[in-house]
């Protein structure tokens, strides 16, 4: 005998309020409604129900220069947050290990377009575009950086295929999502950046940017980036988040017991010791107190390779957050070098890695057949996940609560 189940059996255009469940399943298969509302629940097994309510507005986007797809990761939450259904229409990558992790965290099944600059963009279609090209030429990191100007053989310079997007598509994405390094604001390249927005401007977009720390979104990491929004048509009267206090520290992310396998080697920490004791041209390492520390430093595609990295005492050696391996710094510290030598320092683990950029522990899960040294260049090119999620839900936010996704016609 078929269960009787009541639902607002008028909103799929019946004449009842209560229906088998064959007659529910032809319902909702009506492409005017959703079954996004759970209104109900069947006594006999308490299964959830779902009943027809209002169709939740559509966003389409493609991901370039995708990397694990921190964007997909940061639209799926705020979709739930906001009541809106992102869908991927495709994504562009040309890494092998970021293409088998982007298959983990997001299915097999997305169409992958490979060299973003060799895309037809007439046979592809989008509402929102996201482009988060390559930082390694920008990068302060890089001294042989080559910046980002429109025809220089560089990484960077791929966001100038922006062009090939705009007069490609039969219909230009209605927003485009930019982020780049810190240093895109600095005086060697902020001119091409200038270039990159009256481009935008001239192509119809309003675009606004600004530089936030991930430390200031509730990720205990200092890693500054500069985030872009372009609107077409219009100004979304958008704010960018307000800074939270960070209330989950470093030392609460730190693994308590840690596979030796990430401690230095004796050469590799001695070299460190050696550069930082210089008196001309020192190059201290910054190592953490575990329990003392709050935020790590900016990670790296190479954790633990180069002076700037994170590296972790394996227990206190004073109240500080870290210590700077150098004559002065240790001095400061009243710390013996005798001391240090004697004790083991780490690099981060992949695990914390993943922590620090805001994947979830079903997510790291996924990749946990990955190497460490493919972990530490997946998350060092990536994006702080929660950052992402405090724009996303602010510019979209905005833009709901203005009526402008609807004057928008999403997924048109």
């Amino acid at each position: 005998m078929e269960n009787i189940i009541e639902f607002p059996a008028k909103e799929a255009g019946a004449n009842k309020t209560i229906a088998s469940e064959v007659e529910l399943a032809q319902a909702v298969g009506n492409e005017n409604i959703s079954t996004y509302s759970y209104q109900g629940v069947e006594k006999d097994n308490d299964k959830i129900i779902p009943f027809p309510g209002k169709k939740r507005p559509q966003i389409t986007y493609i991901e370039t220069c995708a990397g694990l797809g921190a964007t997909s990761l940061a639209l799926k939450e705020v979709g739930e947050m906001l009541d809106l259904d992102f869908s991927c229409v495709c994504y562009s990558e040309i890494d092998k290990t970021a293409i088998r992790a982007y298959k983990e965290l997001h299915g097999p099944t997305l169409v992958n377009l490979g060299d973003v600059t060799k895309v037809d963009w007439s046979k592809y279609q989008c509402d929102l575009l996201s482009f988060t090209f390559p930082c390694q030429n920008i990068s302060i990191a890089n001294r042989k950086a080559k910046g980002f100007e429109e025809g220089e053989d560089s990484s960077s310079s791929i966001i100038w295929s922006l062009r090939d997007v705009l007069s490609q598509m039969k219909q230009k994405p209605k927003m485009i999502f930019m982020e780049n390094v810190a240093a895109i604001l600095n005086k060697k390249h902020k001119h091409t950046l200038n270039r990159l927005i009256a481009f935008l401007q001239g192509e119809g977009y309003h675009v606004d940017y600004k530089k936030l720390d991930a430390a200031d979104y509730g990720v205990p990491q200092h890693r500054e980036r500069v985030y872009i929004l372009c609107t077409l048509g219009f100004d979304p009267c958008f704010t960018y988040p307000a800074p939270i206090p960070l209330e989950t520290k470093l030392c609460d992310v730190l693994e308590k017991n840690p596979s030796p396998q990430f401690n230095l080697t004796p050469k590799a920490k001695a070299g460190f010791i050696s550069r930082g004791m210089r008196d001309v041209k020192s190059y201290p390492i910054r190592v953490h107190n575990p329990s003392k520390c709050d935020k790590a430093f900016t990670i790296s595609t190479r954790s633990g390779s180069r002076n700037y990295d994170n590296f972790i005492f394996e227990k206190d050696v004073t109240d500080d957050k870290f210590i700077k391996l150098s004559k002065k710094g240790l001095a400061k510290a009243g710390v013996d070098l005798n001391a240090i030598e004697d004790m083991n320092i780490r690099k981060l683990t992949p695990n914390e890695c993943m922590v620090l950029m805001g994947l979830k522990k079903e997510e790291r899960e996924k990749l946990k057949d990955f190497t460490p040294n493919e972990i530490y260049k997946l998350t060092g090119n990536s994006i702080v996940i929660p950052v992402l999620i405090s724009i996303f839900n602010e510019y979209f936010k905005a833009l709901k609560d203005n009526g402008k996704l609807d004057d928008m016609d999403m997924a048109s």
